[in-house]
């Protein structure tokens, strides 16, 4: 009202809010870069009241993906880990005294954790004897944060806990033997950051004396183990090739498995099932009796003949010791009773007779007849003699490769 008594009115609206800039949240963490493997400690203590340097204040947080706020508290501090590596929003939320609050928004980056190596390697052969240089190879140890190449690797060859070399990046490496035994083969690869893994194997020592080496089969990377009895070199172990088109490469491997459907298949411990027919392929109807058939062998390797089994019979005694080429017999041929497949009318395969019965293909086919039907060596548990005859094509059996004549 002014001194002549007159008046007016003004009207406006005001806003209250809880929201007091003068408050400045601000928060650290520990540590400044982590990962998915590290809990990050929060640290809100630097929040401080421009008006007021002695403010005491209360907390809340929330964090990427849930984004869900956490209860106040006078504590300061918060524990948090992410699950992902990504770009994550981090909120404080801080009230003082009086109920006013003011929010803080950072962006925290978590970098992929360093997980430890995984350690793995190729043992050319399990079995061998005193004279084998037993072959190993490391290569295929792998890392995701690592290049093969920067991985140390170190061996203790009889799993005593004292390792037989230091680390280093040499891979592959030959080790013999003094002694028969079983021995248990331990790898131990490191990566960059120091983080370790470790895988052992077994391998077999007999006390056998025969000559013995490896094939490295190109064709898919497998090593096998060779011996030399009599006059003949043999894979002392099945033949496990798998083509990458069995149209094409005219092979078709099968794996022992007695469950239908199959669970685990058995091909890396028995080697692979074949037919008469993919054991010889097409030299089956092409090649004489006296031809050498390489069927699915390695290069510079061929399929047995009837006549190479019988050599090898004569040099083992006879009929009457089949037990010379069974593991612990003294050629180290290592023949295992790892059964057979026999074909049932509605199509596919049993698999019958492993800790039984074993069964290996030759080359030579019965003439006599137009179907398919190959000679074949079979060795059964307990009994006293090697058991010979031409078998169908609608069994599966293994191969063991002959090496060429030089």
């Amino acid at each position: 009202m002014d001194p002549s008594g007159r008046s007016a009115i003004a009207e406006g609206a005001v806003t209250v809010t809880f929201h007091n800039p003068r408050i400045m949240p601000d928060f650290i963490w520990h540590p400044e870069y982590g990962t998915t493997a590290d809990v990050f400690l929060f640290d809100a203590t630097v929040t401080k009241d421009l008006d007021d340097p002695e403010a005491e204040f209360w907390y809340s947080w929330a964090f990427e993906p849930d984004n869900e706020w956490t209860a106040y508290s006078p504590e300061p501090f918060i524990e948090w880990q992410f699950e992902r590596e990504t770009n994550y929003q981090v909120y404080l939320r801080v009230k003082d005294r009086q109920g006013l609050t003011n929010q803080k928004t950072k962006e925290i980056t978590i970098y992929h954790e360093n997980l430890p190596p995984k350690a793995n390697f190729i043992l050319g052969s399990a079995r061998g004897n005193t004279s084998t240089q037993f072959y190993f190879d490391a290569w295929p140890t792998s890392d995701l944060e690592s290049r093969p190449t920067s991985l140390e690797i170190r061996w203790d060859f009889d799993g005593d806990g004292n390792w037989e070399t230091g680390f280093g990046h040499e891979k592959r490496l030959y080790y013999s033997y003094s002694k028969p035994g079983r021995y248990k083969v331990m790898l131990e690869a490191r990566d960059p950051q120091g983080l370790v893994d470790s895988t052992a194997q077994y391998v077999y020592v007999s006390n056998g004396s025969n000559e013995t080496g490896l094939i490295f089969d190109h064709r898919d990377g497998q090593v096998y183990g060779t011996v030399k009895i009599g006059a003949q070199w043999w894979m002392s172990e099945n033949l496990n090739f798998k083509p990458g088109d069995w149209h094409k490469d005219e092979v078709q491997r099968w794996c022992y498995c007695p469950r239908n459907p199959c669970l685990v298949s058995q091909c890396h411990v028995y080697g692979g099932l074949y037919s008469a027919w993919h054991a010889n392929r097409r030299e089956f109807f092409t090649a004489r009796d006296d031809d050498l058939t390489n069927g699915i062998c390695p290069k510079g390797w061929h399929m047995p003949s009837k006549k190479d089994w019988e050599k090898l019979i004569e040099t083992c005694g006879g009929m009457d010791h089949p037990e010379e080429i069974l593991i612990g017999g003294e050629t180290d041929f290592n023949a295992i009773f790892a059964g057979y497949g026999d074909a049932y009318s509605g199509g596919g395969f049993e698999y019958k007779g492993a800790g039984s019965y074993t069964y290996f293909w030759s080359s030579t086919r019965l003439t006599a007849q137009e179907g398919v039907s190959a000679w074949a060596l079979t060795l059964i548990k307990d009994y006293p003699t090697f058991s010979v005859g031409f078998s169908g094509n609608n069994f599966l059996m293994y191969v063991r490769c002959i090496k060429d004549q030089e």
